[in-house]
This record gives C-alpha cells, structure tokens and sequence, in this order.
C-alpha cells in the first residue's frame, strides 16, 4: 500500500492541473483554442464515465467471483483514467489561458486572472471537505458521474461562447513547437533561480501528493 501510495503521488506531481508542461503550453499554442478545451472536456466526460462503468460492473460481478480481481481492475482503471484525465487538463488549462489573453482587454487581464483562480483556490478549500461525503454518503459511482457532468456543463458553457475566429496556423507555425520546447528547456537549465524554483516546486508537489493519498486511510480511521 505504501508503494502504491508513492507511484500515486509522483503521477499527481507529473500530471497534476496545477503543473502545466511546458510541451503542452507550445503544443497548444499551435491548435484552436476553443476546439481544443471543448475536445478535452468530452474526452474528460467520456473517460469518467467508461470509468464509473468499470467500477459499477467489478463491484456488481466480478467481486462476487475473485475480490482481489476486482481490486486490481479497479485500480488499474482508477490510475489509467487519472493520466488521461490530467493530461487532457494539461491542455486545456493553457489554451484557456491564452483564450483570455486573447479576448480580454489588457488592463483588464489582471482582473480576470484574478476571476480564474477563486473557483480554483474555493475548490482547494472546499474539495477535500466534500470528497469523503461524496464518497462515503452517495458512493464512488456518484461522485464519478458528478465529476463527468460538471465536464459537461463545460462543455456546453464553452461552446455557447461567441468567440473570435482563430486564424488557422501554417504548417511553418506548427513546426515551432520543437524549436519553442527547447528553448524553454534551455532557459530554465541555464538560470539557477529557475532551477531552484522547478526544484522546489517538485519536491512540494510530491509532499502534496503523499497526503493526498494517505487522506481517504486517515478519513477511514476516523
């Protein structure tokens, strides 16, 4: 269980929605915006609940006939379902970044910056108060399917958006993404601070992680 809660917390790190890459952020400069967060979100949706499927039939089916195959079904679909879901994250989070540089005036951007992180810092408060209830009162399956919808309600909040028209990018534009991804690397090798920073950043990453992890044995206890 330990090893299971180290592998967990080093996959947090590596695909955590706070910590875009910075292959992602070249990578999503070169794709429309718009269609790529409404991309992610069904791709979220689709993984969640194929997810709580998965779920449903081991505890339904499979656990009557080898319980410990329906632990490691489920594991294994829970930590596949966690990579693709983040990764997907790791593409929308910048193209909604560049979105809003794109559609918000400049004085104004430091306002909506500041708009974009609330739901986010509210969800860090309030999610680790809710989950057990989610989990313990309604079950895991509910708090799948109310993951997924809420990527859904994204979805459609996005696509009833009137945004601007991108221009489709060259093929020459799209060739930048190499180019863009080393000079990144680069930089930050090159300048000690950042270094520091990255380092910093990851070891508090896998910190978080641990405690995550060691949450729903702690909630247990209790």
């Amino acid at each position: 269980m330990g090893f299971l809660s180290c592998k967990r917390c080093i996959l947090r790190y590596i695909t955590s929605s706070n910590n875009n890459c910075t292959f992602c952020w070249c990578f999503s400069r070169s794709l429309a915006k718009k269609n790529t967060m409404l991309w992610m979100d069904a791709l979220r949706a689709i993984i969640l609940f194929i997810l709580t499927l998965v779920v449903y039939f081991s505890n339904t089916f499979i656990n009557n006939i080898d319980k410990s195959l329906a632990i490691t079904i489920q594991l294994t679909s829970v930590y596949i379902s966690v990579i693709l879901v983040f990764t997907c994250t790791q593409f929308f989070g910048p193209s909604r970044l560049t979105l809003i540089g794109d559609i918000v005036l400049p004085e104004e951007r430091a306002k909506a910056s500041g708009l974009l992180q609330l739901p986010i810092n509210v969800a860090i408060v309030v999610g680790p108060m809710l989950a057990p209830l989610l989990v313990f009162g309604l079950g895991v399956q509910w708090a799948l399917i109310i993951n997924a919808v809420s990527f859904l309600i994204s979805f459609w909040t996005i696509n009833v958006m009137n945004l601007p028209i991108e221009q489709p990018q060259t093929m020459s534009s799209a060739n930048k993404l190499i180019v863009e991804f080393g000079q990144g690397l680069t930089f930050i090798y090159k300048n000690n601070y950042l270094r520091i920073i990255l380092i910093t950043l990851i070891l508090s990453s896998i910190g978080a992680g641990v405690n995550s992890a060691l949450n729903v044995f702690l909630f247990r206890i209790i």
